[in-house]
């Protein structure tokens, strides 16, 4: 079985109850075989984020994953923001940065029945690197059918990026994504998108969306969530619906500075969370997963099911690569 190997590294926060909230298999620390459990949880790993894009059908998720994508990859061959530096102060914008190439909100989109619907029925993971932190972002249905997509994803995630349609406001499967996510104990960072839509109000959505998280029974911690308004379609982001940047440097800053690292255990013993199936003419069945303890190698033998099988390793790109490790 051949396995895609994602570097998001491990587990979860530390909060008030957080360690019986969340499955075993998000805590590592707690059954590492032969020793005893661990007191506190494993640092975090500041160069890593890994985040669950979640919000209710057409309310602009894939969107603006592809503009997230643009705008870094503009930035990266322009030479901006390539190291690590402190996400503080003003934000600066770029003026030059051009809207949306028309058809990017479709890329991640790949199966024909996707294409046909206009919709995600499958959760779908890419990568980025914004101030030299690796930004894992999987785009999820939206669509109430397809829920256990959803879930899958939210296992695989540190934080969430919740969109609500700035007309709109909050509908019935913003409830549910987002009753998951606190279940969950995930970090929000609130995306008020399509600001630039007819009859869009996007501080009534705001406002309706934070009665939706007291609603939902929400700690006052979980209460103080950072807001981004956005436009997916322009590229556009910004802290204030009426002063709007011309790119999404703003958004990507929110992740960064207010969403956390994964917690990791590198010196575990090796756990594997699989979050999809698939299978490669060429490389046979292939895992797409989460490394959350140890790590991987290409030709490791690894034991799933009771079975013993040789994993291979391939990058999100598909492209070979040694390993991976939490």
């Amino acid at each position: 079985m051949a396995a895609q190997i994602a570097d998001v590294g491990g587990g979860a926060r530390p909060g008030a109850g957080w360690t019986s909230r969340l499955p075993l298999s998000r805590r590592p620390w707690l059954r590492r075989s032969g020793t005893a459990a661990y007191s506190t949880a494993p640092p975090q790993r500041p160069d890593i984020r890994n985040v669950a894009i979640v919000a209710h059908v057409d309310h602009g998720k894939t969107t603006l994953v592809a503009g997230m994508l643009q705008f870094a990859r503009q930035a990266m061959e322009r030479g901006q923001l390539s190291s690590l530096v402190p996400v503080s102060g003003a934000l600066a914008s770029s003026s030059s940065a051009p809207l949306l190439d028309p058809g990017a909100g479709r890329m991640l989109d790949s199966a024909a029945l996707e294409r046909e619907r206009g919709i995600t029925i499958l959760a779908r993971n890419t990568s980025l690197r914004w101030r030299g932190v690796k930004l894992n972002v999987i785009d999820t249905p939206g669509h109430v059918d397809f829920g256990g997509e959803v879930e899958r994803a939210l296992c695989m995630a540190d934080g969430v990026l919740l969109l609500v349609d700035a007309a709109e406001g909050p509908m019935p499967q913003t409830r549910g994504v987002l009753q998951r996510a606190l279940r969950n104990d995930l970090p929000v960072v609130l995306v008020v998108n399509k600001v630039d839509r007819p009859g869009a109000d996007p501080h009534a959505a705001a406002a309706a969306t934070f009665d939706l998280f007291v609603d939902l029974g929400a700690s006052d911690e979980q209460c103080e969530y950072a807001t981004v308004f956005a436009s997916g379609a322009q590229g556009r982001a910004g802290l204030d619906p009426a002063r709007m940047e011309d790119d999404l440097q703003c958004l990507l800053d929110a992740v960064v500075r207010h969403l956390p690292g994964p917690r990791v255990e590198p010196d575990a013993p090796l756990q594997l969370l699989v979050a999809d199936l698939d299978h490669d003419p060429h490389k046979g069945r292939i895992a797409v997963g989460r490394v959350i303890a140890g790590g991987i190698s290409r030709g490791d033998e690894v034991v799933h099911g009771g079975g013993v099988e040789e994993k291979g390793g391939a990058g999100e790109d598909g492209s070979s690569r040694r390993g991976a490790s939490a």
